[in-house]
């Protein structure tokens, strides 16, 4: 007479768990489960599929106690797919439906101790795939799998245009502490990135890179009128203070691999949403950076990115800070400590003399040439005054060349000063190499 059976059972989940806790960072621990996936105990024989709830048992009656592979398979329907892996341009985001994700292949290694009529399931060690799932003791006879999608299809806004490849990358936050607010905001609206960076380091696709993901707004860059067609947008989590390093991580790789598929995507072109974004008023034309101006923020560390060779940087190497006396007029050889006055114009910042030193023409045509909008009208005209486009700017400007000086993501911190200044001819002249 046999005897009673001793089932174990697997429990699949999307939890985008971190720090080796079973807690669950999109909705509660019995939401978005995985099912219809094939649960292994691998050299057993004994396999399962999971039900609606991404539950699977299997009968582990005639095991002996001893370590085992799980091997996770997603069905036909939420397999990770070479249409979907990053930087493919298939058509693949305009089959599946918003929400849909895709799981890659996973194996889990388990100590398994049967006796007494009963199992005790444990996890031993990492699961292979690095930051694609992880697993969890819930119950003596029950593991708790946190499977990490690498895909989840949101909805984009059109094709790019006929022979259009990106050429820019636009970093973001989430403004949220977990990618499960932010796929909540994503799913239902026309609203998303191509990328999610997790604070684990982990990678989401969103949207193909030769879709439009309404991403970039409102936006402009040297001269070029709404970035969304010619740009990837990556999203990082990230609610408020300091990234993480396995960010950075993530975020580099992304990025060179993007340029080896893109070429025309340069270090130059990796820029912050808030340097491109500008005011959105129904009806009226107004390139004012008003908008975003703490997105990715100030605890962004762009100092990665350059050391890595892939953004724009202030070179000291490149200019002496006693070479500014000589530029803008020599306003700040004349005026050391000075910061340009807001609404200061050319016509009242004038010499012994009284001729003009020419310094909020001169800073306009410099900060238009990186690209910033400096005309609330058409973005590049100068205006000789310290006016409102301007100094969004220069706040921009400082945020992204001058870690440190602007403290917080809420408040405009427009200072023109000697500092500023050589801050500026040194991102210039790094622009032309």
């Amino acid at each position: 007479m046999a005897g009673k059976p001793i089932k174990m059972t697997v429990s699949l989940r999307s939890l985008f768990a971190v720090n080796n806790s079973a807690q669950a960072r999109w909705g509660s621990p019995s939401s978005h489960p995985v099912a219809k996936a094939t649960v292994e105990l691998e050299g057993t024989g004994l396999s399962a599929t999971t039900g609606t709830f991404g539950d699977a048992q299997l009968d582990v009656s005639s095991l002996p106690s001893g370590d085992y592979v799980i091997a996770l398979t997603p069905d036909a329907g939420n397999l990770l797919r070479s249409t979907s892996a990053p930087l493919n341009t298939s058509d693949g985001n305009k089959t599946d439906k918003p929400g849909t994700c895709r799981y890659r292949p996973l194996r889990i290694q388990v100590s398994l101790k049967v006796q007494d009529g009963a199992v005790k399931i444990q996890p031993v060690g990492p699961c292979d795939g690095t930051t694609h799932g992880a697993a969890f003791f819930q119950l003596p006879a029950t593991l708790l799998v946190d499977w990490k999608p690498d895909w989840v299809a949101c909805r984009y806004q059109s094709a790019r245009p006929p022979k259009t490849s990106p050429t820019f990358i636009l970093l973001h936050r989430t403004d949220g502490p977990n990618p499960g607010s932010a796929l909540d905001e994503f799913i239902p609206k026309v609203k998303s990135s191509h990328y999610l960076v997790d604070v684990d380091g982990h990678v989401i696709k969103l949207v193909h890179e030769d879709l439009v993901a309404s991403h970039a707004g409102t936006s402009w860059w040297c001269g070029q009128k709404s970035l969304g067609p010619i740009s990837v947008g990556i999203e990082i989590v990230n609610k408020s203070g300091p990234f993480t390093q396995q960010q950075y991580d993530a975020i580099i790789r992304t990025i060179q691999e993007l340029q080896r598929t893109y070429p025309g995507i340069t270090r130059h072109g990796i820029l912050a949403h808030g340097d491109v974004r500008v005011r959105s008023i129904t009806g009226l034309i107004d390139l004012t950076l008003v908008e975003r101006s703490g997105c990715p923020g100030v605890h962004f560390d762009w100092k990665q990115l350059e050391d890595a060779g892939l953004c724009s940087k202030a070179d000291a190497s490149l200019f002496k800070e006693s070479q500014i006396d000589g530029e803008y007029g020599g306003y700040f050889k004349d005026n050391p400590t000075a910061r340009l006055p807001l609404f200061a114009t050319d016509a009242k910042l004038l010499r012994k003399d009284k001729t003009p030193y020419g310094v909020v023409a001169g800073v306009q045509a410099d900060l238009s040439s990186l690209g910033y909008s400096v005309n609330a009208s058409n973005g590049v005209t100068s205006t000789s005054e310290y006016d409102g486009a301007t100094q969004a700017a220069v706040d921009r400007f400082r945020r992204r060349y001058m870690p440190g000086v602007v403290p917080t993501n809420e408040h405009l911190n427009p200072i023109f000063d000697r500092n500023t200044a050589i801050a500026l001819k040194r991102v210039l002249l790094d622009r032309q190499r």
